[in-house]
């Protein structure tokens, strides 16, 4: 499974690429939402983590502009997930946010209703 992971946090960038990689996943890295698109359009990707707050452009552009094929799916990663930014999410089609910090355990049950639902 490929995924990609979109965050400008680096030591969250690291420790959740740490924990997908030691669960036998292939994880791609982006500290932008920019750069993040840029991946998109030269690879395929199984699963897109995106955090929500990043300077310049956050997660809801992304959603917004991000080529997100219907058989991606993404998981909003975020420390500020207030009740309306869920909302707004959902209406975008997110349905799988994860609140920063989060545990391998709450990380692989994500994954694990993402497999079980494809």
């Amino acid at each position: 499974m490929k995924m990609l992971v979109v965050d400008d946090d680096l030591a969250s960038l690291g420790t959740l690429c740490t924990m997908l990689r030691t669960k036998g996943y292939t994880v791609d890295t982006a500290n932008s939402a920019e750069i993040g698109i840029r991946m998109m359009r030269q690879t395929p990707y199984d699963v897109i983590f995106l955090d929500y707050n990043m300077p310049g452009h956050n997660g809801e552009w992304f959603i917004r502009n991000a080529p997100v094929p219907p058989e991606t799916s993404v998981i909003l990663v975020s420390g500020f997930l207030t009740p309306m930014a869920m909302a707004n999410f959902r209406q975008l089609g997110i349905e799988v946010m994860i609140k920063k910090p989060f545990t391998l355990v709450a990380l692989q049950g994500c994954l694990n209703n993402i497999l079980d639902a494809a």
